[in-house]
């Protein structure tokens, strides 16, 4: 729902927890603390760049972001930013690509994609259709004490 904020997820040892579908796995070890941020904007208007996603990354821990996972209840261009440059770019439609989508780091080397501290991560999304939409974007990454 619109201006309730991200969400953080830290599952305790040993457990797991189910958040809309996605498994994020419970502590293994104090070294990989495993977390996952969500957001949620609703009543998006056409042709409007807005923000549904914003996460300062902070000093401690660091922070490797395994991936995002996106989408709406109509189709948009979504695009990930660090600071204000653009990173990458996805455009979601009603064939092919459906209405959800993801930019996956998980195979980089290290762990993850390794974000310095204080960078502000932002997902933000174009509406391309004339009615309102809903939109979502989640982060998962892992925690490096």
């Amino acid at each position: 729902m619109s201006g309730w904020g991200p969400r953080v997820y830290k599952p305790t040892a040993g457990s797991a927890t189910d958040i809309n579908g996605i498994q994020i796995p419970g502590n293994t070890s104090a070294a990989d603390p495993s977390f996952a941020v969500y957001n949620e904007v609703s009543s998006v208007a056409y042709g409007v760049q807005t923000d549904i996603f914003t996460y300062v990354v902070p000093a401690s821990p660091i922070i490797h972001i395994l991936r995002f996972q996106f989408g709406g209840t109509n189709i948009g261009q979504y695009k990930l930013y660090f600071g204000n440059i653009v990173q990458d770019q996805f455009i979601t439609w009603f064939n092919g690509t459906g209405l959800t989508g993801e930019w996956n780091y998980e195979t980089m080397g290290g762990g993850g994609l390794a974000v310095p501290s204080g960078t502000i991560v932002k997902v933000k999304v174009i509406h391309y259709r004339p009615d309102l939409a809903d939109y979502y974007c989640r982060l998962s990454g892992v925690e490096i004490n």
